[in-house]
């Protein structure tokens, strides 16, 4: 077995491995935006009521 075959065998597992990292970023990414649009809605309303 040449090592160009070999590489090929672990494909599968490096496919998912990038696929658990990349939702992993992507989850990270949402909770982070998440924070931020409930930071800024209670900016907001902090504003609204000290008028």
């Amino acid at each position: 077995m040449t090592s160009h075959e070999n590489s090929n065998i672990d494909d599968p597992d490096l496919e998912l491995i990038k696929a658990r990292k990349m939702k992993a970023l992507k989850d990270q990414f949402a909770s982070k935006e998440k924070e931020k649009r409930a930071r800024e809605q209670n900016e907001l309303h902090q504003k609204n009521w000290t008028r």
